[in-house]
């Protein structure tokens, strides 16, 4: 694979992968996307910590699929890499929900917060 050259979903579907279990949100969208090809992954590793798979695809056992934010550092400091492919791109959405008329502790409007802000940027 070139250097910055998408990688085509049926040479992505020959690498080792590492992945969350099946029926995860991003393993289920990852999943259907492939389905809409015909192509299927037969993973070496499942699990169900997005950290785990980040770490065993640092050390070489295989590709992975995370969210971006999962794999920040490693991307930043070149540690992981990100491939390119000619599947679209996948978007998650996240929801928060909490009850309109009841009290919100202090901690927790702290962390609805943050959360915001994270998700903002």
């Amino acid at each position: 694979m070139e250097d910055g050259e998408p990688v085509g979903v049926d040479a992505l579907a020959r690498l080792p992968f590492v992945l969350t279990e099946r029926g995860e949100s991003y393993r289920l969208e990852l999943d259907r996307l492939l389905a809409e090809r015909d192509v299927t992954i037969e993973p070496l590793v499942e699990a169900g910590n997005t950290e785990t798979l980040v770490h065993l695809a640092e050390r070489g056992v295989g590709t992975t699929f995370v969210p971006r934010f999962s794999a920040a550092n490693e991307l930043a400091s070149g540690t992981l890499v990100e491939l390119g492919s000619d599947m679209p791109a996948v978007r998650m959405e996240t929801q928060m929900l909490w009850h309109a008329r009841k009290w919100i502790a202090p901690h927790l409007a702290e962390f609805i917060q943050v959360t915001r802000r994270f998700f903002a940027s």
